[in-house]
């Protein structure tokens, strides 16, 4: 079997199933302490019964993502009555795998038991293929095959994906292929997700010739190289490094006549390691004010290459789809961007703002969405919200927190034009003082 290296792929927060909330998080906590002072499990089901089964969901998730299956457990059976769901069944899934790691063969029979009861054959199959993937996130790959065998009653091809995307998703890209051609083998043909997962694999592992050959392998099939398909590529390429790589598969796209989204952007902006040391300068913000803002940030790379990756970025411009130029209020929505990405649509639209201002009336409100209050209780910290609030806070600007939102900054219109003409005047004219100075 050939050897692949793992490229590490990075990212913003932990995956869940549900999304954690700050009060889930809080509860998680107290349970957590209460174990740790010698509590017994039924003070916790005093704790937890009450609360609503969305809350619960959330807890369990949680629990289960730290590998508590005692306090699991419990929560598990306020909630295992609950209408059947996807959310539910991936959750049981994992539930069982945990128990299954820490040995507890007792409670995850009665866990299976009481879930094969209430299951038609359809949601069996499902649950099965779920199975599957938990077994194999944990590295119980024993266990996974085991029940990959057991589907083997049911019709159709979801037992063959369950195992394929299970193999994909823990770098086991040449064990995925063997499934892929197994899935092939049995009379069914693959899907566009199974060559997705596939492909990907092979691209954090950093075999890129593999994942060119499943390329190649889609368009001998006819199926569509789509968006997705181009930022799978970007992104294996960008981790590694590979900017000539990177440059040219953004071409092709491009070539193709496939428009780049915010996930394009993303994965250029993440291969660039300078781009995010800028970032985090605590006094690096400025208002661009020349022709070009690569002329104006070039000195702070210490790549070419990296800096040929920006140069493509600040090319594509301002997503359409972020930002508003007409009616009352102007906005720049940062939602779903990385850091590299919201840094430079910021500074970008900064510049667009100063130059749609000097020709146009001031809208009454120009507004920037940092991506936060839409989701507003949801646990963590907005890296984003805080670059954007401290780049602005530096250029002292006159963006000020909204009152009903907290993910969004405001400031009225007239006055955002005044700050920046005066900025750029500034600015302006320290660049031509320096130039004299350098004459003299």
């Amino acid at each position: 079997m050939a050897m692949t290296r793992v490229v590490s792929l990075p990212t913003s927060c932990s995956m869940h199933i549900v999304s954690l909330s700050k009060k889930a998080s809080g509860v998680v906590h107290q349970l957590l302490q209460g174990r740790g002072r010698g509590r017994g499990l039924s003070s916790i089901v005093r704790r937890t019964h009450h609360f609503s089964t969305s809350l619960k969901l959330q807890v369990l998730d949680e629990l289960i993502k730290q590998q508590h299956w005692d306090l699991a457990l419990v929560v598990y059976q306020q909630v295992k009555d609950a209408a059947w769901s996807s959310q539910i069944c991936q959750l049981v899934s994992s539930m069982v795998a945990l128990l299954a790691k820490a040995g507890r063969q007792h409670e995850m029979d009665t866990v299976l038991r009481d879930t094969h009861g209430r299951l038609g054959l359809s949601e069996k199959t499902k649950f099965g293929c779920a199975l599957v993937g938990s077994y194999a996130q944990l590295g119980l790959w024993a266990d996974a095959l085991q029940q990959f065998d057991a589907l083997s009653c049911f019709a159709g091809p979801q037992r063959f994906r369950s195992l394929l995307r299970a193999q994909a998703s823990m770098n086991l890209p040449q064990e995925a292929e063997k499934t892929f051609e197994e899935l092939r083998i049995a009379g069914y043909e693959p899907c566009a997700d199974d060559y997705k997962s596939l492909m990907f694999s092979y691209g954090r592992c950093g075999d890129f010739e593999s994942m060119g050959g499943v390329l190649e392998l889609m368009r001998d099939h006819e199926q569509a190289i789509d968006t997705t398909i181009y930022n799978m590529m970007l992104v294996s390429y960008g981790m590694a490094h590979k900017y000539f790589e990177t440059s040219l598969t953004l071409q092709r796209m491009l070539d193709a006549g496939i428009a780049p989204s915010i996930k394009t952007m993303n994965a250029l902006t993440n291969a660039c390691p300078s781009l995010l040391a800028l970032i985090t300068m605590k006094n690096t913000a400025f208002i661009p004010c020349s022709d070009s803002l690569l002329d104006e940030i070039v000195n702070h790379f210490s790549s070419i290459e990296e800096l040929s990756i920006v140069e493509r970025v600040l090319e594509l411009g301002l997503p359409p789809e972020s930002t508003v130029w007409v009616g009352t209020t102007w906005t720049l929505n940062l939602h779903n961007m990385a850091m590299g990405t919201a840094y430079l649509m910021l500074m970008l639209w900064l510049k667009e703002l100063a130059f749609r201002l000097k020709n146009v009336s001031a809208p009454d409100q120009v507004g920037l969405i940092t991506g936060w209050g839409k989701h507003s209780e949801l646990q963590g910290d907005c890296l984003v919200k805080a670059m954007a609030v401290a780049k602005l806070s530096l250029m002292q600007s006159p963006f000020k927190a909204d009152r009903y939102n907290k993910g969004r900054l405001v400031a009225r219109g007239h006055i955002i034009r005044g700050w920046l003409l005066s900025r750029s005047q500034a600015i302006s004219e320290q660049s031509q003082d320096h130039r004299i100075s350098i004459v003299t």
